[in-house]
């Protein structure tokens, strides 16, 4: 699958994928991003440079899967897992901004973040099934 084929078929993956990657850089870069009191109880839970990581790291590696997504057979297995960590990361910010602060606007949008990634991860299992299937049917034929 070519850049330009990606795009087209997998570009909800690639926009959640690029964007935590961006979202994990800024929160890795040398200000302090959640210096407010909105963030104290996520920043109860780890510091901002590991939540950077986090981001940044499943980013990269969502990223990666897509990448090679079709040219090994465990690819959208590696995809599955990727956005589910991903969906699990951002609920756990909409989570700590909800226990924080319900009417921020941030528990909305990491919401809807961890379910866009949700979705990624039912679609990459469709392909996991396909993929497993088309194995199964290439050994034993």
């Amino acid at each position: 699958m070519d850049a330009h084929e990606l795009l087209l078929t997998r570009r909800l993956e690639v926009f959640l994928g690029g964007t935590t990657t961006v979202f994990g850089a800024w929160l890795l870069m040398p200000w302090d991003a959640m210096s407010t009191a909105s963030f104290a109880v996520i920043l109860s839970a780890a510091p901002e440079y590991v939540w950077g990581g986090l981001f940044f790291l499943n980013g990269l590696s969502h990223l990666a899967a897509l990448a090679i997504n079709g040219r090994r057979w465990w690819s959208p297995f590696m995809r599955w897992g990727v956005t589910m960590t991903t969906a699990l990361v951002y609920l756990a910010f909409c989570l700590g901004f909800t226990f924080q602060n319900w009417a921020t606007t941030a528990v909305p949008i990491y919401g809807g973040l961890a379910v866009g990634h949700f979705i990624c991860m039912y679609l990459a299992w469709i392909d996991a099934r396909i993929a497993v299937g088309v194995r199964f049917a290439n050994r034993h034929a």
